[in-house]
Formats: C-alpha cells, sequence, structure tokens
C-alpha cells in the first residue's frame, strides 16, 4: 500500500513555508530625514546618510493563521538605536524601538505578530529611522491572510432524523423521552 501524498503532521513550526512572502534587502529604499525647518533634507543630513551606509531590511511573512501573520524584520545596520513603524495594510500601525550592535555583517532581527480582522491581501510596510545617523529607509511586502470567512454550523448532538428537533421540545428532563 502506498502513502499518500497529504502531509498531516500538525506539530510542524508555525511559520509554513507554503504561505511565505518576502522581500529582499536591496528593495530598501533610503534617505536622508528631513529638516525639522525646512521639511528638506539638508546637505549636511544628506552626508550623514554615510554614517550608516548599509541601512536595509529584509522582511519575511508567514501566515500563522487563517488571519494572522509573524513578520520577521532582519535588520542590516550599523550599531545604532532603531525607530521601527509597521503598517499593517489595516490602518493598524505599531512602533518598536530597536538597538542594533556589532550587527555588521551579522542581522538582528525583530519579530512581531499581528492578526487582521478579515481576510484579503495587505501591504505591509515598515519604516526604520535612525535619527543619530539622520537616514531613514522603507520597504514593504504584500501579504495574503489566507483564511476563509466560513463558519462551520453543526447539529446538536441530540438532534437526529428520528426525533428532530420538534420531538426534542416536546420532553424535558423531568419526563421521559418519547419511545
Amino acid at each position: 500500500m502506498s502513502k499518500p501524498d497529504l502531509d498531516l503532521d500538525l506539530g510542524k513550526a508555525s511559520k509554513s513555508k507554503e504561505h511565505t512572502f518576502t522581500s529582499p534587502a536591496d528593495r530598501t529604499v533610503r534617505k536622508a530625514l528631513p529638516s525639522a525647518k525646512t521639511g528638506a533634507a539638508a546637505p549636511r543630513a544628506q552626508a550623514a546618510v554615510a554614517g550608516n551606509p548599509d541601512l536595509a531590511m529584509e522582511l519575511n511573512a508567514y501566515g500563522t493563521s487563517a488571519h494572522s501573520v509573524e513578520l520577521d524584520t532582519a535588520f542590516i545596520s550599523a550599531d545604532a538605536t532603531l525607530e521601527v513603524t509597521i503598517d499593517w495594510g489595516d490602518k493598524k500601525t505599531e512602533v518598536v524601538s530597536t538597538k542594533v550592535q556589532n550587527a555588521l555583517p551579522e542581522t538582528t532581527t525583530l519579530t512581531t505578530k499581528h492578526t487582521y480582522a478579515e481576510v484579503g491581501s495587505y501591504t505591509v510596510k515598515v519604516t526604520v529611522k535612525d535619527v543619530a545617523n539622520n537616514v531613514v529607509a522603507t520597504n514593504e511586502i504584500a501579504h495574503v491572510a489566507p483564511g476563509s470567512d466560513f463558519t462551520p454550523y453543526a447539529r446538536p448532538a441530540c438532534w437526529t432524523p428520528a426525533t428532530g428537533p420538534a420531538r426534542r421540545r416536546a420532553w424535558s428532563s423531568r419526563t421521559a423521552p418519547p419511545a
């Protein structure tokens, strides 16, 4: 007898390879932070981008349930404190601060989880600010919450075609059920 091609290993890791979405670090858009006075990047601020020339991030999103996603953000950065803003694409944002130390050539990874109210496609946008070096970097990833809005309903355990719901109501716990 041959084995079926269906994998029923329910104890496997939550990071399913079937629902993985990736945006590599080379898709990161970097620019100097704008000046508080003019709103434009000052020439000195543009030069400061060189203070963290490798600032980038790789995004990996994993569907963990019908409405949930786990996002791994791997930072490539010089030593710095980074302010990370995650726009989940459903009008909800999350702000996290993380410190990167001795990261090059290694990376620091931040793992965050989010649950969507509705199934569908979302664009997750991650913005990282390195205020000390006056640079901001952005990367985004498309994610699909693969769930279903289907809610299964079952008949009550005491319902049978012979008794049906009408006959069940005819007796109570004080009387014997109909024969």
